[in-house]
């Protein structure tokens, strides 16, 4: 039902790499890290997976901007997230990797099973 996923940047991959257990929707709620360091690629592959998981009827957050919790805060998208943290520095032992977040996905219960 749940799932956390941590590959140090490599989450997309993860996740497009089991299109079939989430097209399922046998995991009902996930998180990922969303850590584009600095590689326009990867920002392009962050934005490509929320679209699809909103594609496939996954709803995803960021954890640090949680608009569940506060409807009145405007929901970012996944390009302005992914802009943002990639124009950010953190500096971790003299080097420059980057700022990253976590997504929450679920699928609310209302959604029908998909069939693509």
């Amino acid at each position: 039902l749940f799932a956390k996923i941590d590959a140090q940047s490599h989450d997309p991959d993860v996740l497009f790499g089991g299109a079939q257990l989430l097209k399922s929707r046998r995991i009902r709620t996930f998180t990922f890290e969303l850590w584009p360091s600095g590689s326009n690629e990867a920002g392009r592959n962050y934005v490509r997976l929320i679209g699809w998981l909103s594609e496939l009827g996954y709803r995803c957050h960021d954890c640090t901007r949680p608009v569940w919790k506060h409807p009145a805060h405007r929901a970012w998208s996944a390009h302005e997230i992914v802009a943002n943290l990639s124009a950010s520095t953190f500096e971790f032992q003299g080097s420059n990797i980057g700022k990253w977040t976590n997504v929450v996905c679920f699928v609310p219960s209302d959604v029908p099973p998909h069939h693509k």
